[in-house]
């Protein structure tokens, strides 16, 4: 067994009463949170899990850095202590902040979040009206180039002269230029 000397255990134990204060004011968050609307069935079980998985963790690491990972008896009470001081004192002040600021980042992140959406859905509106402009544009383009390669060459297009080059006629474009 790993001795420790009082000047020590002191030292541990109004440690272990800041690591109560750190473990109430953490819970003090998921309150916070719970508060502002994520208050469901599912979102409680989760945060409670988290938070009893981060609480044990931490105060296991104290553990084993204040006592080679011996659980002392002072240090689990210190710990409660610090835990119920710091949830009559101070619990409800942090209660009150910590939902202001959790509402006002809700706020915050609504207001960008519908300005961002009405700004795509018009821009994505317009976007998709130039794009079918472009595309009738395209279309006609298509059609007047069509006419004016027909006009230009429209020997080519003729039937007589499509059965001649298909035919192997060899004088196929001669007849035009006698003409």
């Amino acid at each position: 067994m790993w001795e420790i000397s009082v000047n020590n255990q002191i030292i541990t134990f109004l440690l272990s009463i800041v690591l109560g204060f750190l473990i109430c004011a953490f819970y003090d968050v998921f309150r916070g949170i719970r508060k502002i609307g994520f208050n469901s069935f599912a979102a409680t079980f989760i945060c409670d899990i988290f938070f009893w998985v981060i609480s044990a963790f931490v105060t296991f690491l104290f553990l084993l850095g204040r006592t080679n990972g011996e659980p002392r008896g002072y240090v689990l009470i210190a710990a409660l202590l610090g835990f119920v001081v710091f949830r009559s004192l101070f619990s409800g002040f942090l209660i009150i902040v910590l939902t202001f600021l959790f509402r006002t980042i809700l706020k915050t992140y609504r207001f960008i979040y519908v300005w961002f959406y009405r700004f795509w859905d018009k821009t994505a509106y317009l976007l998709s009206e130039l794009l079918l402009k472009f595309i009738k544009i395209g279309k006609r383009w298509a059609k007047m180039s069509k006419k004016l390669l027909k006009n230009s060459y429209k020997l080519l297009y003729t039937k007589r002269n499509i059965k001649a080059s298909r035919n192997g006629d060899e004088n196929y474009g001669n007849e035009t230029e006698k003409a």
